[in-house]
């Protein structure tokens, strides 16, 4: 008897995709390690910000405002600038290398630490071994991938200036009886304009604090200056 033209209909096994880990987020300087996944790390700051322009005389700013919440010391800050192209602002913090550190765990854990415990086999497994194959040093901070915002006006590429701010929000507790602070940052951008505009090197200034009402606050909101 002849062979049925029909073809067969058992289904061809699908290729299986490569899983999406957190590595594929991870800076540019990462991923050029042999380093195959890491799936239980994340080293990206995603901050809430704010954003608005302004025409101040022949040049019109872009600021961006972002409430980085934890005090860092300045050199976290790795990079702040606009991208080739001018439409997008890019911003990589730091994070503290201790978070990912038997230090933290022996905190954590306080007058339980013990390394043969399971809850520290567990940290040192998927927590200090894969930071230490990223990052072989003692640096002070490893980092990530960073966060980008969005330009809707062409922006002077390049690093731009910065201020830092503090900020209290009502209701935080106090710790060892001080006053908490979160902290904010102000990113001052310059749009293109049809002649080139040309910035002054970035330099950093520091300002006051925003202090949220509170009951032993006279005032609701105050500048003040950070070394009084």
């Amino acid at each position: 008897m002849p062979t049925s033209g029909r073809k067969s209909t058992t289904p061809k096994k699908a290729t299986p995709k490569k899983a999406e880990t957190s590595v594929d987020n991870l800076s540019t300087k990462m991923s050029t390690m042999k380093v195959s996944k890491v799936e239980y790390v994340c080293l990206d700051w995603r901050f809430p910000m704010a954003m608005y322009s302004v025409d101040e005389g022949a040049t019109r700013k872009i600021y961006v405002e972002i409430l980085k919440g934890v005090q860092l010391p300045e050199e976290y800050i790795v990079h702040a600038k606009v991208l080739p192209g001018g439409k997008q602002f890019s911003l990589l913090c730091g994070v503290p290398r201790w978070f990912y550190e038997e230090t933290y765990m022996k905190a954590r854990m306080g007058n339980n630490h013990n390394r043969s415990s399971a809850l520290f086999q567990a940290f040192d497994s998927f927590v200090i071994q894969p930071i230490l194959k990223l990052f072989p040093g003692n640096s002070a901070f490893v980092n990530g991938s960073p966060q980008i915002v969005l330009l809707d006006e062409e922006c002077v590429e390049g690093p731009v200036p910065f201020i830092f701010g503090n900020a209290k929000t009502k209701g935080t507790d106090k710790v060892n009886n001080a006053r908490q602070y979160q902290s904010t940052m102000t990113f001052e951008l310059t749009a293109v304009r049809k002649k080139s505009v040309k910035v002054s090197k970035p330099k950093t200034v520091f300002w006051g604090s925003m202090l949220g009402s509170d009951d032993d606050d006279s005032e609701s909101e105050k500048m003040s200056d950070p070394e009084e």
